[in-house]
Order: C-alpha cells, then sequence, then structure tokens
C-alpha cells in the first residue's frame, strides 16, 4: 500500500510538470517604438515631401538604441504608409545607400540568456509605397554580450516575402535554447540589432517585441509518467 501511494505521489508530480503551460513572457525593449525623441524637435532635422526625418550622424542620442550609417528616425506620412507606423508616429528607417551600416543597436544590459529558455524577437518591417523607393531587405539579429558581431542568430530579410508596398508585416526570430547552448551565450546580455539594408531602396523596422519561454518538459518525461500509471494499475489488481 505505501508502495502504490509513493508512486501515485511520484507520478502526480511528474505529471503536474509535465502539463504546466509554458507561457512567452515579454522583456522590456527600450523606446521600443522609436518614439523618443520627436523627430521634429530635433536642431536641423530634415524634411521631405514623405515626411520629416534625421540620419544617424544628425540624431542626439536614442533612449535605448545606438544608431549608424545612413540609418536613423523617420515620422512618415500617410504618402509612405496610409494606415500610419505600426505602433506610435516613428520608425527606423536603414538606407540601402549605407551599404549594409544603416543599423540600430540595442544592448540589454541587465537581461541575460539562461539555459533552457527560448527567445523570439518579432519587428514590424515596412515597405515604403513609394515605387521609387523598393524594400532593400537588410537583418533583424540577437547577438551576446556588447558586440554585435557576436551573433546567437541572423533573420536575413530577403529570404522572406517583402511586405506590399505601403503595409507592414511582422517577422519573427525564434532563437531556441540549443542555439544559445552552441554559441556558448549562456549568461550573456542580450542585444538587438536591426538594418542593413543593401542593394536600393530602404527597410522600415517598428514595434521591437522580445519574449522568451522556458523549453517544454521533453515527451520522454511524459512517457517516464505514463509507465508509472501503469504500475501503479498492476500494483492495485494485485492489492485487489
Amino acid at each position: 500500500m505505501k508502495k502504490s501511494r509513493l508512486l501515485s505521489a511520484m507520478c502526480a508530480c511528474i505529471l503536474l510538470v509535465t502539463l504546466s503551460p509554458v507561457n512567452a513572457a515579454s522583456i522590456a525593449v527600450t523606446n521600443h517604438s522609436f518614439e523618443q525623441p520627436v523627430v521634429t524637435t530635433i536642431p536641423g532635422f530634415l524634411t521631405s515631401t514623405a515626411g520629416p526625418f534625421c540620419f544617424a550622424s544628425a540624431c542626439p542620442s536614442i533612449p535605448g538604441w545606438e544608431f549608424s550609417g545612413l540609418g536613423g528616425l523617420f515620422q512618415p506620412n500617410n504618402t509612405v504608409f496610409p494606415l500610419g507606423a505600426v505602433d506610435g508616429s516613428q520608425v527606423f528607417f536603414s538606407d540601402a545607400r549605407g551599404n549594409g551600416d544603416a543599423v540600430a543597436v540595442q544592448t540589454l544590459s541587465n537581461t541575460f540568456y539562461q539555459l533552457g529558455i527560448d527567445y523570439s524577437l518579432t519587428v514590424s518591417v515596412g515597405n515604403r509605397a513609394e515605387s521609387f523607393i523598393p524594400f532593400a531587405n537588410g537583418e533583424i539579429t540577437l547577438f551576446a554580450g556588447a558586440d554585435p558581431k557576436n551573433i546567437v542568430s541572423t533573420l536575413d530579410l530577403s529570404t522572406i516575402i517583402a511586405p506590399s508596398p505601403g503595409q507592414f508585416s511582422n517577422v519573427t526570430l525564434l532563437v531556441t535554447a540549443a542555439d544559445i547552448a552552441a554559441t556558448g551565450a549562456v549568461g550573456e546580455s542580450i542585444g538587438i540589432r536591426l538594418g542593413g539594408a543593401i542593394l536600393t531602396g530602404q527597410t522600415i523596422f517598428d514595434n521591437v517585441r522580445l519574449s522568451s519561454s522556458a523549453v517544454p518538459v521533453p515527451a520522454a518525461v511524459w512517457l517516464f509518467g505514463s509507465g508509472l500509471l501503469g504500475l501503479i494499475g498492476v500494483a492495485r489488481k494485485k492489492a485487489a
């Protein structure tokens, strides 16, 4: 009887672990939709028929982000995106004339890669409506530590279907626990890199979201739990 109860308790614990929901947890990204500072408050901002903007070299310190190359803040009007930006009114643009150097980088200095955790980076990627400024691809990347070259995983936007002109599409980069272990990123701070447009045109980025989720308990544990249930059933039949 005692053995049967012990087996029941063990099995219950395993089933609780196995059946526990795996919920994604949001990770804060500073200035996630590039709303600060407001472009029109920046001394020397530029104007165009598409809306006000500033290149990285002219922009002041951007909360949370470091801009470089021919990238910067942009407040597009409805001739560029008829429905406006995805979140707020400003976006980051990566201009292909920078030959891959137009990037936005953020290091989450107090958030670290952990064992057994998957990470998802989702970004709204936009394609300008004007036919003379085509979608210029680029990348979304998660890196480790302070060096953007220490790449954990990257998604080349030339491999996706470009958003329709004047629209945004959500693009997600999934980094698995196995990727993190393989690259030695465990314990390193999480970094985000956007941009790197090449060829011609521009790529627009908005509404940057990062989340984490625990890796589900392997199916082997479920099978082990099922086996324990079978043993309990046999033990009860014998006891009867």
